[in-house]
């Protein structure tokens, strides 16, 4: 599952989607349950599912997103 930023127009990501990967609008909230690992780049989803349990890997994709890096060990 792709959950992209609630400010990020979808539209466009649709273009994406294929038999493995699914573009959802589902709050965060509903999706952590069922994940068995979060990728991020500088999110506070980061965070909360770290402090979940859930396992957390920092995507870097130098000069493609966001090279803010989250700290996990806090």
């Amino acid at each position: 599952l792709f959950k992209p930023h609630p400010k990020c127009a979808t539209k466009p990501l649709s273009y994406y989607s294929s038999e493995n990967l699914s573009i959802v609008a589902d709050p965060i909230e509903r999706l952590y349950p069922s994940a068995s690992k979060v990728i991020v780049t500088d999110s506070s989803v980061g965070y909360e599912a770290n402090y979940l349990g859930i396992p957390v890997e920092v995507a870097n994709i130098r000069g493609i997103i966001n090279q803010g890096a989250i700290d996990l060990n806090v």
